[in-house]
């Protein structure tokens, strides 16, 4: 027959854990087990009870053998880690909220990404469509899919705001090996990735991507590579119908306008002072032309005297 500990309220969190008919139960600091899963904190500080139920709220204790049955083992410290691990966690209304709002961010996120306000072929900000939701009072569920939950908010906010299906880009992104690395996630997290390929220059990732997410996307890349990447789009029978280097050989050329121009103009000053410089020489010459003839006749004026 079990044992029996102490009963009432522990203010602990329950972390539950079935293997067939056996269930066992191990009692949490508040706020310990998430912590340690996520490597922040050391196993000795997440128990509260050193000791496995198999129900804690009546406080029967689990039996040694039923333990080795499961785990292998009747180390009760082997066995509360491996239940803190793998086990189900009664979460706290702080931790189910922290939840809830990662969740309304994701789904906020997936709207602004994949529509757009009609009228002005733009996204709604973010904020807008949070309050939007908030407005129509829709529930979000942490474990339900993001995607569907999204698009039922989205058919629930269209009295309040319009929403159009935002039109996907098609595009090849390729980035050099030395950058890959730093890349690959920033790519993944921004656009849809279809496939990628590797050739001797690189990764050639083909992505599906909306206009917003091209934005993004570029100013992602920027510092990691340097620019250093090139981004062809495609037409529906996968071939190039434009890069986006194309802007920058635009700029690049209007660079070279205003040199030319810049280039005209400094011509013309160079040009205009050296007329002047030229004129500035006839002047003298001429006045030394005319005090040379000054000095004849004054010469000849003497000599009739």
């Amino acid at each position: 027959m079990a044992a029996k500990a102490k009963k009432g309220k522990h203010g602990g969190q329950i972390v539950k854990y079935t293997s067939g008919k056996h269930k066992f139960e191990v009692i949490a600091k508040q706020g310990t087990v998430l912590k340690y899963r996520d490597g922040n904190l050391g196993f000795a500080n997440v128990l509260m009870v050193d000791n496995i139920f198999t129900n804690s709220t009546r406080g029967d204790i689990a039996n040694p053998s039923d333990l080795n049955e499961v785990f292998g083992t009747e180390d009760l410290m082997k066995c509360c880690e491996e239940i803190v691990n793998k086990g189900q966690l009664q979460y706290t209304a702080q931790e189910r909220k922290a939840f809830v709002d990662a969740k309304t961010n994701e789904i906020v996120y997936y709207i602004n990404k994949n529509y757009v306000d009609p009228k002005t072929k733009l996204p709604h900000p973010s904020d807008r469509i949070s309050n939007c939701m908030k407005e129509c009072h829709i529930r979000v569920d942490a474990n339900k899919d993001t995607k569907r939950q999204a698009e039922d908010a989205v058919k629930k906010m269209r009295g309040k705001l319009m929403f159009a299906k935002a039109v996907s880009l098609r595009a090849k992104l390729t980035i050099k090996h030395a950058y890959v690395g730093q890349c690959t996630n920033l790519v993944h997290k921004i656009a849809n990735v279809i496939k990628e390929d590797w050739t001797g220059e690189g990764c050639v990732f083909t992505l599906e991507l909306s206009k917003a997410d091209i934005n993004t996307l570029t100013v992602a890349l920027a510092k990691p590579t340097n620019g250093d990447y090139n981004m062809t789009f495609l037409d529906e029978n996968e071939l190039s119908v434009g890069s986006q280097n194309d802007d920058s050989s635009d700029k690049h050329g209007k660079g070279k306008k205003k040199k030319k121009k810049r280039d005209k103009k400094n011509k013309k000053q160079k040009y205009v002072q050296e007329a002047k410089v030229n004129d500035n020489d006839n002047d003298n010459e001429s006045y030394k032309g005319k005090g040379k003839k000054k000095k004849k006749k004054n010469k000849s004026g003497g000599g009739q005297q």
